[in-house]
């Protein structure tokens, strides 16, 4: 089974945001799972975005033998009204049958709408799109190729099959915490 990473961009304004999911899956191309992305998760995606956020593209990479291929959607969020700092995210976990941290997983959603949320608390509105999308990538995706999302362990080159997630309900932040790190 070959693994694939598929990196989607997402712009607002002059900043991007990528977002990277694993794949494994048979018989697949780069190409076919950009396409697969677009069809099975990308309403999903845009769906949890505000207006000024623009879903640019999804790379696809195939790990083994590094054949890529981009699926070009450039298509605006549809969500109404500003949004909160660059920093702040909405958090999917992701859950394998193992126990310890390299089999847990966690995609950070960008551009969290500001009028979503309250004194850090997401509302259900936004908590329901976010387990949407989750929903799209751990089943909808995956099957449409006959594969698996996975937690990806890059010293091995294997992957963990991801059985299930974990939607957050309050804004996290992706900036680094340690003194010295990050902006």
């Amino acid at each position: 089974m070959a693994i694939y990473r598929a990196a989607v961009r997402t712009a607002v304004g002059a900043e991007d945001y990528i977002n990277v999911f694993h794949l494994q899956a048979t018989g697949s191309s780069p190409a076919a799972v950009a396409q697969a992305w677009v069809t099975a998760c990308g309403a999903a995606y845009l769906a949890c975005l505000p207006q000024s956020a623009t879903l640019e593209d999804v790379t696809v990479t195939d790990l083994s033998s590094l054949q890529q291929a981009i699926e070009t959607i450039h298509t605006t969020g549809g969500i109404f009204g500003g949004v909160c700092p660059p920093q702040a995210a909405g958090l999917i976990s992701w859950r394998t049958a193992q126990v310890g941290r390299a089999y847990r997983g966690r995609s950070y959603i960008p551009c969290v709408p500001e009028g979503h949320q309250e004194l850090g608390t997401l509302d259900s509105t936004i908590t329901s799109l976010y387990a949407t999308l989750a929903a799209s990538l751990s089943a909808t995706w995956p099957n449409a190729l006959g594969g698996d999302l996975v937690v990806f362990h890059k010293a091995t080159g294997t992957g963990t099959a991801i059985l299930s997630y974990i939607v957050r309900d309050i804004v996290y932040t992706q900036r680094r915490r340690t003194l010295g790190q990050g902006t």
